[in-house]
């Protein structure tokens, strides 16, 4: 015989993972200075691993993915908000970004990129 706390009808629940569903939000470790040699681009991303982003961006600001800086990997299979560094002078390429999966939501400049 089970014993339960509370004597109520069953709640019912859907525990399924969607990309709606799953939301993830980095926090950065500190401010951004506002001026230095590293644009930081705080991104919105759908359905899409951190490598891919890393990718996308490498292509469209035409860089080498090594000079793109993150903090972490963020889950593939859900909305996450992530910050990446790039080389200050990538700015004006930003316009290249052309998939729907990525938004860029705030930009700033710091003295130094994101690492792990």
């Amino acid at each position: 015989m089970r014993n339960y706390a509370y004597n109520h009808k069953p709640i019912h629940f859907d525990f399924r993972q969607t990309v709606e569903r799953f939301f993830v939000e980095e926090i950065p470790l500190y401010r951004f200075s506002g001026k230095g040699n590293y644009l930081i681009l705080k991104i919105k991303k759908n359905d899409m691993s951190t490598w891919k982003l890393v990718y996308v961006l490498s292509n469209a600001l035409n860089i080498k993915e090594r000079y793109i800086g993150y903090a972490g990997l963020k889950d593939k299979n859900a909305t996450s908000i992530q910050y990446i560094s790039v080389p200050r002078n990538s700015e004006r390429e930003l316009k290249n970004i052309t998939t729907d999966k990525i938004e860029t939501l705030d930009k700033k400049y710091h003295n130094r990129p994101i690492k792990t």
